[in-house]
């Protein structure tokens, strides 16, 4: 996982990237699939690692879950 520290910038963490996330469920009324959203923000992270990262962090601070019927993403 990407902190912000002496080496690396606020802006390539891991947290930076959270209102990206944040927003495309808030834009898509709080639910959206893991692999759409990547789609269409493939282009604000480096790889599919940090995206992973950031729904992990998101997920572990309750923020979005994971719905086991259609296996998409909700915000909480």
């Amino acid at each position: 996982m990407l902190l912000p520290n002496k080496t690396i910038p606020y802006s390539e963490s891991v947290i930076a990237r959270f209102p990206l996330v944040l927003r495309f469920l808030r834009t898509h009324r709080g639910q959206a699939d893991a692999r759409r959203m990547y789609g269409e923000l493939k282009g604000s992270f480096p790889s599919v690692h940090a995206f992973v990262q950031t729904l992990d962090c998101l997920f572990a601070l309750g923020k979005i879950t994971l719905n086991k019927d259609t296996g998409g993403l909700t915000l909480c």
